[in-house]
């Protein structure tokens, strides 16, 4: 489990959390779910062939990959994984 879940916590409230976040997991699984089909709508965004004709074209591109770096990151807290995985 990430350490920014539980840093600060003392020993008892990191087990509390861990116990409340197995129990959550359907939950988590399906705001997943969620994230994974907002990101196949940025790769149809981002190949909508209309896009390329824009003169702000690589502003375009700049916002959607900032915005896919979101979706990963929070997929990845989401996750409850290790860092790095």
């Amino acid at each position: 489990m990430w350490t920014q879940w539980t840093s600060g916590l003392t020993d008892k409230d990191k087990a509390d959390f861990e116990r409340s976040a197995q129990a959550a997991t359907p939950v988590l699984e399906r705001a997943i779910q969620i994230i994974e089909d907002r990101e196949q709508e940025l790769d149809q965004e981002e190949f909508n062939m209309e896009s390329f004709g824009s003169p702000s074209w690589p502003y375009l591109q700049a916002a959607l990959v900032g915005r896919r770096a979101e979706l990963r990151s929070i997929k990845q807290l989401l996750g409850l994984r290790p860092e790095g995985l």
